[in-house]
């Protein structure tokens, strides 16, 4: 399911601390999609609060596409939605210096959600992180090797207190959150 494809070679994107949702997929634990998103129709149902956020076209699909080299966020969905996998190819292609690019569920609001993150120290980082009240907590990590232009399939997995992070499809991480 690589939707998303690389704009331009010489383009630099940052997608730090991006709340991510490109080629969204939601659904619950054990039952039908609620929201999925190809791009085709435009993003009319996504909300934008930081960032550049264009619908682009690469060989022939439409591609969410973040240009700016700080912070961007965009949500779609529904705050009430508590049970549900949240599941986006990502392609970063340039970190910028230590900076994480997130897959995020549970969203309120920029201040309160949960995220599987993609964070460039050293070599590469997994974690599952968790942001309340504005105050980040990493619930999970571990070291992963990580490459600037690589598609991974990202897989934030929300069920009760449980939160599973697979990326292709590996079970990488997995935590236990009781708020």
């Amino acid at each position: 399911m690589s939707l998303l494809k690389s704009i331009k070679k010489n383009v630099s994107v940052t997608m730090c601390i991006t709340l991510l949702f490109s080629l969204f997929i939601v659904y619950p634990a054990s039952a039908s999609t609620f929201f999925q998103d190809r791009f085709e129709e435009g993003d009319n149902l996504w909300t934008s609060t930081s960032g550049n956020w264009t619908i682009v076209e690469d060989e022939g699909n439409s591609v969410y596409y973040q240009s700016a080299t700080k912070e961007g966020r965009t949500s779609a969905g529904d705050p009430a939605w508590s049970d549900y996998t949240v599941e986006a190819d990502v392609k970063v292609v340039d970190f910028n210096g230590s900076n994480r690019t997130y897959v995020a569920g549970r969203y309120i609001d920029g201040n309160n959600f949960y995220a599987a993150s993609l964070y460039n120290n050293n070599d590469g980082m997994l974690e599952i992180r968790k942001k309340v009240s504005g105050s980040t907590t990493t619930l999970s990590s571990k070291p992963y090797a990580l490459q600037t232009g690589v598609w991974y399939n990202v897989k934030l997995e929300m069920s009760g207190n449980t939160i599973n992070l697979y990326i292709n499809d590996t079970l990488e991480l997995s935590a236990s959150d009781s708020k």
